[in-house]
């Protein structure tokens, strides 16, 4: 009963309302900014990460990393992390297979 009249009060329905309708506008303009920010840098990122890996650094790293043993099994590792649930991995190669293998999917 109370909360009814709270909802129907004349006060609550304009200067409340007008007051909250401007705080989520405002909470949602700083999300929206807080997105924008996370997008370019994760485009930053990926531009520097294309650069490197088309430095001769490093395609030297890559070729490296051809010798490994886990490359062999890259497209079986790959395949079986896409089917389960990966929650930690010895082999440190893994992660940049996942990352190239994934990111422009």
């Amino acid at each position: 009963m109370q909360q009814k009249e709270f909802l129907t009060d004349p006060l609550f329905d304009t200067e409340a309302r007008d007051e909250l309708d401007r705080v989520l506008q405002f909470k949602n303009e700083d999300r929206m900014a807080e997105e924008e920010l996370l997008v370019r840098r994760n485009r930053q990122l990926r531009n520097k990460q294309r650069s490197w890996r088309e430095s001769s650094e490093g395609e030297k790293m890559l070729a490296f990393r051809k010798t490994l043993p886990s490359y062999k099994e890259r497209d079986a590792l790959l395949a079986a992390i896409s089917r389960n649930q990966v929650y930690d991995c010895p082999l440190s190669s893994l992660p940049d297979y996942v990352y190239l293998q994934f990111q422009f999917t």
